[in-house]
């Protein structure tokens, strides 16, 4: 961990070994706004392609990130310990019928922004990933997985949920539940699943979201994180 020197006394940010501050409180990323919220980096090149318009809307029709650089929304800012990440997305049936969920997926890496994070349908070497497959939601540690694509837990139409995704390297473990409802961070509302994998990064750690809808849109109404 490495510090600043400030003039007049004031306590200097931490920095992660990559040099990004540490979070250190609650903060809502709004993504409604018609453009980035502060706080938010956004990675040109990157699959799927995306837009700001009523919601963070993200398309894979014709840049798939299936493993491949991906996660085009990272967030400004480094981990350590445990917290708490939330995204608020809607479930879409595919037009074509053959799927139905949009695969909105938040992804922990124990490298810096900087670098090159891929999407995949599986395990990865310094990635734990929440991902809703369709039909149903998987945790993807870096060796090992919990959850199953016919799950069928997903099969749900035009409906919000609420992705929580607990990240506690204090006892080995990430945990991914999904609720559902538009921006449900105090879980008030119906459980839909609850997968728990015994993974997590004993070091410094980033945030960024992605999905991959091979045939229509995926929305993100906003992002939540918290320490625990």
């Amino acid at each position: 961990m490495l510090t600043r020197r400030l003039k007049g006394g004031q306590k200097p940010p931490a920095l992660s070994t990559a040099g990004y501050v540490f979070a250190n409180s609650t903060r809502v990323y709004e993504f409604k706004l018609g453009a980035a919220p502060p706080g938010i980096i956004e990675v040109p090149g990157v699959a799927p392609a995306h837009s700001w318009d009523s919601y963070l809307s993200m398309t894979a029709v014709t840049l798939d990130p299936n493993n491949s650089p991906s996660y085009p929304i990272r967030l400004n800012a480094a981990f350590t310990g445990d917290w708490l990440f939330q995204a608020s997305t809607r479930i879409d049936m595919d037009p074509s019928g053959s799927n139905y969920c949009s695969d909105a997926g938040i992804g922990l890496f124990n490298t810096s922004p900087t670098a090159t994070w891929d999407w995949r349908w599986g395990t990865s070497a310094g990635r734990i990933a929440a991902q809703n497959n369709c039909k149903g939601p998987i945790i993807y540690g870096q060796s090992a997985s919990a959850g199953s694509f016919s799950s069928g837990e997903l099969t749900l139409d035009g409906v919000w949920v609420t992705m929580h995704m607990s990240h506690r390297p204090s006892i080995n473990e990430t945990r991914y539940q999904i609720t559902q409802g538009l921006e449900d961070w105090a879980r008030a509302s119906p459980q839909i699943t609850d997968l728990t994998l015994a993974d997590s990064f004993g070091g410094d750690y980033y945030c960024g979201i992605a999905s991959d809808d091979d045939s229509d849109q995926m929305v993100f109404s906003a992002l939540r994180i918290a320490p625990l």
